[in-house]
């Protein structure tokens, strides 16, 4: 039997493969519609892709332990609800999106320029620490392959290097991509998909990557990072459009990034958004020396090298020492293709190693008496700044280089010669060191230029890409309510670059304290205390003032947000006739308001998924935008002004803004595809039904009386109620 549904999987894994080669994708949304909505069908396409991607043992240890953790765990939490004016509570499952860690991260494509498994320096020293930092990784292979769709490995936590399918096997670097753009895009589409990708980072180190980089930014709003390492014509290997290729990629970029001065100069005047981070060294890695047997049968002192040993590596100065001081031994560890060793394979103190993993390289330089990089002076080493040199300082040990633009500002720390007799020279003066000041400044230096360092600045410049976002949030007892809502942005906010400002009305129930102690856990959020309630209006009017986002978003207390929310809001605002955006919910007046088929918050995330994939760029012109969330952007802000602060406690205010903005020329967008949680009337339905209709009839007498107009009750979409 077990063989017999074998066989039947591996025919339907066969199917599967000539569907997505075919014109399958043309139909994909309602693929993904009927799989969401659909239970059994939704099972079976995730075990189909199992099968696909990781084969049938995978499957099977995937199925057992799925159907352990089923009858085995039952996780509760605790929600909140309204009851006959009051807040009650019921206990429902922990939503999925409680213990996902990368939910407020934004994910990372990185547009790779060499394999993860290749020599590791810069990109992987970059992609690993975005994933230590809780981000996934997105690490696409160099290689791209005649295949259906992607293909990935998991390489590391939070990391996948993925490989994109062509119509040839090839490499990066001398393709055009625009001639397989069809296959690739189709197979973002499904990573996007599959991964349920929302803020995304396309981190690029290589220009022929553009058109599907271009892609990105135009189908799904990704931010663009251009990591400039090296002066890429001066590679004898790269196509010859490489300078075109860069050229247009930096014109879509937001962020440049450039290794070394010369790079740095060269887009000075091509791009506004220019920095330099130039590359460094995991110290510890390198500064603890384990003791080990690796060169014990080599003669002493050992002049060493590790790295690739390439066309712009030197041998002639080179095979100069290894011919004047024969008792020295040349230490040179890595590929040699490009370069011309031979002529150092006659020498008996040259002793050739192949490439050895990055974790066995401080095995090596325990042995080193010297460390050198004698690398030719041309186009593309004037533009490099080279990893080792922060490595070889993390021990340090004498460093003896050829006269590299990047390395002239260490001179004090190493020793810089021009020609091959002053590379002998200085190796002489290295050996017969011995000052322990000196070697304490290069661990300095280095432990200065650790990777972590260099990583914590891309980040910071990462986040300042993303218009700031202010988060104002008026609150008035309902304590419940107001931590599920913080809680829910705290947890699934990957926009990086947003802050938090909240407003309390006076409350008595606890909600003061848990907002101080709030304040003190997150940076980015700020608290103010009210001793009344000085009504809703003017609470936001508050924290507007105080706000410094380029965008202002208002939002209830009793709502809980979901992923993408921030990024799905912000970028209707690309159209600048736009001022103001709202998302469809499953409680409120007007036409915002949508169907929805979940019973509790365990099951919200998931129909939030499915519902704003399906509506993707979906939206439409709405009256009036109720506030318990809506985002503003200051143009707006600035031309209309703030609230009006006329109107008693709350109610009528969304109606009047709504009015001002339209006057002022501008839309009001509803986004079919953000989608909130809104419990609706936390506070208001607290008040006694006749003093709710009290207020309610003198801020309607206030509304019609300023704008000379009957108010029009607001309407639901047709089919909901």
């Amino acid at each position: 039997e077990r063989e017999h549904l074998s066989n039947q999987l591996n025919q339907t894994q066969s199917v599967l493969n000539s569907i997505y080669s075919s014109d399958f994708w043309k139909v994909a949304s309602f693929y993904y519609k009927v799989r969401d909505n659909t239970p059994i069908i939704k099972h079976v396409f995730k075990a189909l892709k199992i099968l696909r991607r990781e084969g049938f043992k995978a499957f099977l240890k995937k199925l057992r332990k799925k159907a352990k953790y089923n009858f085995s765990q039952t996780p509760l939490n605790t929600g909140h609800e309204i009851k006959n004016n009051q807040e009650v509570e019921w206990v429902t499952p922990v939503p999925e999106s409680a213990s996902v860690s990368y939910y407020n991260k934004y994910d990372v494509i990185f547009f790779s320029i060499i394999n993860w498994d290749f020599r590791f320096q810069r990109p992987q020293q970059i992609a690993s620490r975005f994933a230590k930092k809780g981000h996934r990784v997105f690490y696409l292979s160099v290689d791209l392959k005649k295949q259906p769709s992607y293909t990935k490995r998991k390489v590391g936590e939070n990391v996948f290097e993925v490989t994109l399918p062509f119509q040839d096997n090839i490499t990066i670097y001398n393709i055009d991509l625009q001639e397989g753009m069809e296959r690739l895009t189709n197979s973002m589409r499904a990573l996007w998909m599959d991964f349920e990708i929302k803020e995304s980072v396309a981190f690029v180190e290589f220009p022929y990557w553009y058109p599907l980089v271009n892609h990105l930014k135009d189908e799904y709003g990704t931010k663009v990072v251009y990591d400039c390492l090296d002066e890429f014509s001066g590679f004898g290997n790269v196509g010859t459009k490489i300078e075109g290729a860069e050229e247009r990629l930096l014109k879509l970029s937001d962020l440049c990034v450039t290794t070394a001065t010369r790079l740095y100069e060269k887009m000075e005047n091509r791009i506004e958004n220019l920095v330099l981070i130039r590359n460094g060294t995991e110290f510890d890695h390198f500064h603890h020396l384990p003791p080990n047997n690796l060169l014990s049968h080599i003669k002493k002192p050992i002049i060493g090298y590790y790295g690739a040993i390439a066309e712009w590596f030197d041998t002639e100065p080179v095979e100069h020492i290894v011919a004047q001081r024969p008792e020295w031994s040349v230490v040179l560890i890595g590929h040699t293709f490009g370069s011309d060793v031979a002529r150092l394979k006659k020498y008996k103190n040259v002793h050739l190693f192949e490439e050895v993993p990055y974790s066995q390289l401080p095995q090596y330089l325990y042995w080193f008496d010297v460390c050198i990089i004698p690398f030719k002076i041309n186009k593309l080493t004037l533009s490099t700044n080279p990893v080792k040199f922060y490595e070889f300082m993390s021990s340090g040990k004498p460093v003896v280089s050829s006269k590299l633009p990047e390395l002239s500002p260490y001179t004090e720390y190493l020793y810089l010669y021009e020609e091959k007799e002053e590379f002998l020279k200085n190796i002489e003066l290295a050996l017969k060191e011995n000052d322990e000041g000196l070697v304490s400044e290069r661990v300095k230096l280095a432990k200065a230029n650790d990777w972590e360092n260099r990583f914590d600045q891309i980040q910071d410049h990462i986040q300042a890409v993303f218009p700031k976002v202010s988060i104002i949030i008026v609150t008035f007892n309902n304590l419940g309510f107001t931590k599920r809502c913080i809680e829910s942005i705290y947890e699934k906010t990957a926009y990086p670059n947003f802050e938090v400002i909240v407003v309390d009305n006076g409350s008595t129930d606890g909600t003061r304290d848990y907002l101080l102690q709030q304040e003190t856990t997150h940076s980015n959020m700020k608290v103010i205390l009210n001793d009344e309630n000085i009504s809703f209006a003017r609470a936001n009017n508050m924290g507007i003032r105080i706000s410094k986002g380029e965008y202002v978003i208002l939002l209830n207390n009793d709502t809980v947000v979901t992923r993408g929310w921030v990024s799905g809001l912000v970028k209707y605002f690309s159209d600048p006739s736009v001022g103001m955006v709202g998302p469809v919910t499953n409680s409120i007046g007007n036409e915002a308001k949508i169907n929805v088929n979940y019973k509790d918050l365990s099951e919200m995330d998931r129909f939030a998924e499915s519902y704003t994939r399906e509506h993707r760029k979906f939206s439409f012109e709405i009256p009036v935008l109720a506030l318990y969330c809506a985002a503003l952007s200051r143009k707006a802000i600035d031309k209309v002004g703030l609230l009006d602060e006329q109107f008693l406690i709350g109610m009528f205010e969304d109606d009047d803004y709504a009015m001002r903005l339209k006057s002022a020329g501008f839309k009001i967008i509803c986004a079919e595809d953000v989608f909130i949680h809104h419990y609706g009337g936390a506070t208001l339905s607290r008040l006694q039904p006749d003093e709710y209709q009290r207020i309610f009839e003198e801020n309607k007498r206030r509304y019609e009386q300023k704008w000379g107009t009957h108010w029009r009750p607001h309407k639901y979409r047709d089919g909901v109620g």
